[in-house]
């Protein structure tokens, strides 16, 4: 898929959710995504400081609304004006984020620099150099059931993904 896309488009690789990556694997998926260490491992951040709750809030369709979109306590409802209150900066109660909706607000990480073409849709202010030589093929392996026990999804060999 890489190698389809003119070198000035920026493809996003996210690390699949419960997976240890080899460093071999993870420098495979480097090489079509240069960002893809982001995502690779949890960010530790509990006490960390984060824009959410602050500058950055989640607000569901009935109005809840939420400091971050991983933490379940609300801050009060959009349309009756009680979450203002609570507002402003607080350091994270997570003890780690692994997606990037989330990680993306912790300031340890400055990402908002990285990403300043987009933060939430992860749109790099500079576009990463390609890896030279020729593209690199997406590692495949079997993925782990899900906790539902029905299978996780698997990219057939030569699919890109």
């Amino acid at each position: 898929m890489r190698a389809d896309l003119p070198e000035d488009v920026y493809l996003w690789v996210n690390a699949a959710e419960g997976l240890t990556y080899t460093d071999a694997e993870a420098e495979a998926w480097q090489a079509i995504d240069p960002h893809f260490h982001y995502s690779r491992d949890p960010h530790p951040s509990l006490g960390a400081a984060c824009r959410t709750g602050d500058g950055v809030l989640s607000v569901d369709g009935d109005g809840e609304v939420r400091r971050c979109h991983f933490v379940d306590t609300p801050l009060g409802n959009l349309y009756d004006g009680s979450f203002a209150a609570a507002l402003g900066p607080s350091p994270c109660p997570l003890t780690t984020c692994d997606c990037h909706i989330g990680y993306v607000h912790l300031e340890t990480l400055d990402l908002y620099d990285v990403f300043r073409g987009g933060v939430i849709e992860r749109v790099p202010a500079v576009m990463p150099p390609r890896a030279p030589g020729p593209p690199q093929e997406a590692p495949h392996r079997p993925t782990p059931p899900r906790a539902d026990g029905r299978p996780g999804l698997s990219a057939p060999p030569g699919s890109g993904w």
